[in-house]
């Protein structure tokens, strides 16, 4: 069952690596998949937070701080030493890479569990923005594949442990908005 799983995953990363490569997604998937161009688009949003969030999007901005920490945590820290699953790249040949090769483990995706998980958690306080944010977290995940440094399941698994973790850090809000009054929401942004 296994051999089975890998064997297609394996098949699913050349088509959407190989086959669905174009010149659009050659120059849009680096740039989508870059750490520092994510660590941007995370500042910008911890700084919208903290400058026009008032009380409850400082508590927000730390709450993105604490769910992205999480799932970056379980998926680097704890499952891909566990699993330790080499990156496509070093394995698949030919393989459409457009980003340096990794010596890193593959499995699960951080990139897809850290944009989902902050996807998660921003669009219940933000749910003007759900649709933003989810496109977000689908190009970053999907870029994985792209440039050729992750396989189909590591961002499907990386995307679960994401929401999970948005999903956890959520409930831990709502418990401490109902323990320590204070600090609940007085008005839902829309």
């Amino acid at each position: 069952m296994l051999d089975w799983l890998i064997s297609v995953d394996s098949a699913l990363f050349v088509f959407v690596n190989s086959d669905l490569a174009n010149p659009v997604f050659d120059a849009v998937m680096p740039i989508a998949t870059n750490h520092w161009f994510l660590r941007g688009v995370f500042v910008l949003i911890l700084l919208w937070l903290l400058i026009f969030g008032k009380k409850q999007g400082r508590i927000t901005a730390l709450g993105c701080i604490l769910v992205v920490a999480l799932a970056d945590q379980l998926t680097s820290g704890l499952i891909k030493p566990l699993v330790e699953r080499i990156r496509p790249c070093h394995v698949i040949e030919p393989v459409h890479l457009l980003v340096d090769c990794s010596q890193g483990l593959s499995f699960p995706s951080s990139h897809a569990a850290n944009s989902v998980s902050l996807a998660v958690y921003l669009s219940f306080h933000y749910p003007r923005a759900v649709w933003f944010l989810v496109a977000f977290a689908v190009i970053v995940s999907y870029s994985r594949i792209a440039v050729g440094v992750h396989y189909p399941l590591d961002v499907i698994v990386g995307a679960i442990v994401g929401a999970m973790c948005g999903a956890s850090v959520l409930l831990v809000h709502s418990w401490v908005g109902k323990k320590y009054p204070s600090l609940r929401k007085t008005q839902t942004p829309r």
